[in-house]
């Protein structure tokens, strides 16, 4: 899906070192940075835009009939599935969700700390966030706290759509606030 391709867009950019060249730009580095939240949200929107094009096309031209190894129960289950269009479209919206948070923490570690103290950054970030998830389960399963609980049964659509907006709204604010912290940390060290 197009969601792999968007790794390496940040990476050019400190490969190529073109943080040298926004200081010669008579650009402000808060324009550049708010430019890179900017088409950081664009492009992954866009990648989930396309993903979501692609399911359905292929459920309407049910292009699981040219998969190999029909007989396999993976690709038994495949096709099965493949014709809830709208399953898959709400797991392509949480990747994309997870995508989003995942390239705005290492956009703004990156930016206020560098890069090069990003990976550590992220590895206890994830690192905390699954031990309070497993905590979190834990609990819950030793009835501490109560289960969170998923309503059963198919949702109608409307209410789909509504999740989904909201899920959007949710991203495009923490991108915003994302956007402005590490606007305002860069800008003080501008010269």
């Amino acid at each position: 899906p197009p969601l792999l391709l968007l790794s390496p867009l940040n990476s050019r950019e400190q490969k190529g070192e073109l943080s040298k060249l926004f200081g010669v730009l008579p650009v402000e580095r808060k324009a550049v940075t708010r430019g890179r939240f900017l088409h950081l949200f664009l492009v992954n929107f866009a990648a989930e835009l396309v993903t979501i094009g692609l399911i359905f096309l292929s459920a309407q031209l049910r292009l699981q009939r040219f998969l190999p190894n029909q007989e396999t129960e993976f690709v038994q289950m495949l096709v099965e599935n493949v014709n809830d269009a709208p399953q898959i479209v709400t797991f392509t919206i949480v990747v994309f969700a997870c995508m989003v948070i995942i390239t705005l923490f290492q956009t703004t570690v990156g930016q206020i700390f560098g890069y090069d103290k990003m990976n550590r950054a992220l590895i206890f970030s994830f690192g905390g966030l699954f031990i309070l998830l497993f905590i979190f389960l834990m609990l819950s399963m030793n009835d501490v706290i109560p289960m969170i609980k998923i309503p059963e049964g198919k949702m109608q659509a409307s209410t789909k759509i509504l999740h989904y907006i909201v899920i959007h709204f949710i991203l495009i604010v923490l991108t915003i606030i994302c956007c402005e912290i590490t606007t305002k940390t860069v800008t003080k060290r501008e010269l």
